[in-house]
Protein backbone atom coordinates (compact mmCIF):
# COMPACT_ATOMS: atom_id res chain seq x y z
CA UNK A 1 0.00 0.00 0.00
CA UNK A 2 1.36 3.93 -0.52
CA UNK A 3 0.30 6.54 0.87
CA UNK A 4 0.25 9.48 -1.97
CA UNK A 5 0.73 13.25 -1.48
CA UNK A 6 1.55 15.77 -3.79
CA UNK A 7 2.74 19.43 -2.30
CA UNK A 8 2.13 21.88 -5.13
CA UNK A 9 4.42 25.15 -3.81
CA UNK A 10 3.74 28.63 -5.07
CA UNK A 11 6.54 30.70 -7.00
CA UNK A 12 6.16 33.78 -8.71
CA UNK A 13 8.64 35.73 -10.56
CA UNK A 14 8.22 39.41 -12.00
CA UNK A 15 9.40 41.72 -14.37
CA UNK A 16 10.60 44.04 -12.27
CA UNK A 17 10.59 44.88 -8.69
CA UNK A 18 8.17 47.59 -9.08
CA UNK A 19 5.52 44.84 -10.99
CA UNK A 20 4.73 42.14 -8.16
CA UNK A 21 3.07 38.95 -9.72
CA UNK A 22 1.45 36.83 -7.01
CA UNK A 23 0.36 33.02 -7.89
CA UNK A 24 -2.23 31.04 -5.96
CA UNK A 25 -2.46 27.42 -6.15
CA UNK A 26 -6.98 27.19 -5.22
CA UNK A 27 -7.89 24.07 -3.90
CA UNK A 28 -11.01 22.23 -5.72
CA UNK A 29 -11.24 19.01 -4.72
CA UNK A 30 -12.15 17.35 -1.36
CA UNK A 31 -9.25 16.46 -0.09
CA UNK A 32 -6.97 19.59 -0.96
CA UNK A 33 -5.65 21.36 1.78
CA UNK A 34 -5.28 25.26 1.00
CA UNK A 35 -1.46 26.50 2.87
CA UNK A 36 -0.01 29.94 3.51
CA UNK A 37 1.36 31.84 0.50
CA UNK A 38 -0.95 30.16 -1.95
CA UNK A 39 0.32 26.38 -1.85
CA UNK A 40 -1.97 23.38 -1.47
CA UNK A 41 -1.36 20.12 -0.13
CA UNK A 42 -3.18 17.54 -2.12
CA UNK A 43 -3.51 14.08 -0.04
CA UNK A 44 -4.68 11.11 -1.87
CA UNK A 45 -4.75 9.03 1.08
CA UNK A 46 -3.78 5.61 0.61
CA UNK A 47 -3.99 3.73 -2.20
CA UNK A 48 -3.20 0.13 -3.48
CA UNK A 49 -3.12 -1.84 -7.01
CA UNK A 50 -7.28 -3.09 -7.74
CA UNK A 51 -7.71 -6.70 -6.84
CA UNK A 52 -6.48 -8.79 -8.91
CA UNK A 53 -4.46 -6.59 -10.85
CA UNK A 54 -1.17 -6.53 -9.18
CA UNK A 55 0.58 -5.73 -11.76
CA UNK A 56 -1.19 -2.75 -12.96
CA UNK A 57 0.15 0.94 -12.57
CA UNK A 58 -1.86 2.87 -10.08
CA UNK A 59 -3.49 5.96 -11.10
CA UNK A 60 -4.23 9.11 -8.98
CA UNK A 61 -5.83 12.57 -10.84
CA UNK A 62 -6.42 15.39 -9.07
CA UNK A 63 -7.48 19.29 -10.32
CA UNK A 64 -6.34 22.35 -8.74
CA UNK A 65 -6.53 25.87 -10.26
CA UNK A 66 -4.04 28.24 -10.90
CA UNK A 67 -4.88 32.05 -10.32
CA UNK A 68 -2.28 34.80 -11.11
CA UNK A 69 -2.69 38.52 -9.56
CA UNK A 70 -0.75 41.45 -10.70
CA UNK A 71 -0.33 44.13 -13.45
CA UNK A 72 0.86 42.78 -16.75
CA UNK A 73 -2.00 41.11 -19.01
CA UNK A 74 -0.76 37.91 -19.08
CA UNK A 75 2.15 35.80 -17.54
CA UNK A 76 3.93 32.76 -18.66
CA UNK A 77 3.46 29.72 -16.20
CA UNK A 78 5.69 26.77 -15.97
CA UNK A 79 5.73 23.58 -13.67
CA UNK A 80 8.98 21.32 -12.69
CA UNK A 81 8.94 18.40 -10.24
CA UNK A 82 11.49 19.30 -7.40
CA UNK A 83 13.03 15.83 -7.62
CA UNK A 84 11.54 12.62 -9.49
CA UNK A 85 10.72 9.40 -7.79
CA UNK A 86 12.12 6.49 -10.29
CA UNK A 87 9.44 4.75 -12.15
CA UNK A 88 6.72 7.28 -11.57
CA UNK A 89 5.09 9.72 -13.72
CA UNK A 90 3.41 13.31 -13.45
CA UNK A 91 1.65 15.08 -15.67
CA UNK A 92 -0.04 18.33 -16.05
CA UNK A 93 -2.67 18.63 -18.71
CA UNK A 94 -1.24 15.56 -20.49
CA UNK A 95 2.31 16.80 -20.50
CA UNK A 96 4.91 14.85 -18.65
CA UNK A 97 6.46 16.74 -15.57
CA UNK A 98 10.40 16.40 -14.52
CA UNK A 99 12.99 18.44 -12.49
CA UNK A 100 13.56 20.82 -15.94
CA UNK A 101 10.02 23.28 -15.98
CA UNK A 102 8.03 22.72 -18.66
CA UNK A 103 5.27 25.80 -19.96
CA UNK A 104 2.07 24.90 -19.72
CA UNK A 105 0.75 27.95 -20.43
CA UNK A 106 2.03 30.51 -22.02
CA UNK A 107 -0.28 33.31 -21.45
CA UNK A 108 -2.48 32.87 -18.49
CA UNK A 109 -4.50 35.89 -17.74
CA UNK A 110 -4.02 37.80 -15.19
CA UNK A 111 -7.46 37.48 -12.66
CA UNK A 112 -8.14 34.18 -14.20
CA UNK A 113 -8.25 30.94 -12.23
CA UNK A 114 -7.16 28.41 -15.00
CA UNK A 115 -8.22 24.51 -13.95
CA UNK A 116 -5.05 22.21 -14.43
CA UNK A 117 -5.04 18.30 -14.28
CA UNK A 118 -2.38 16.29 -12.34
CA UNK A 119 -1.89 12.91 -13.14
CA UNK A 120 0.55 10.37 -11.34
CA UNK A 121 0.71 7.00 -12.67
CA UNK A 122 3.15 4.59 -9.85
CA UNK A 123 4.19 1.37 -11.56
CA UNK A 124 3.53 -1.91 -9.80
CA UNK A 125 7.09 -2.50 -8.83
CA UNK A 126 7.39 0.39 -6.98
CA UNK A 127 7.47 -0.21 -3.05
CA UNK A 128 5.12 -0.32 -0.43
CA UNK A 129 5.66 3.30 1.55
CA UNK A 130 5.07 6.75 1.65
CA UNK A 131 4.89 8.73 -1.81
CA UNK A 132 5.51 12.53 -1.80
CA UNK A 133 6.18 14.86 -4.69
CA UNK A 134 6.25 18.67 -5.00
CA UNK A 135 5.49 20.40 -7.96
CA UNK A 136 7.20 24.01 -8.35
CA UNK A 137 5.24 26.35 -10.12
CA UNK A 138 6.64 29.62 -11.84
CA UNK A 139 5.10 32.29 -13.19
CA UNK A 140 6.78 35.12 -15.34
CA UNK A 141 5.51 37.97 -17.30
CA UNK A 142 7.84 40.35 -20.01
Amino acid sequence: MLAAAVLLPSLAGAAAPAAPLVLQIVALESRQTSLPRGDVFVDVGAVSAAYGRKSAPIKLAQRVGLRLEGSAATARVSVALDSETPGVSVLVDGMPITTIARMIDPAHRMGATVVHRIEITIPAHVSAGNFLSNLQWLAETD
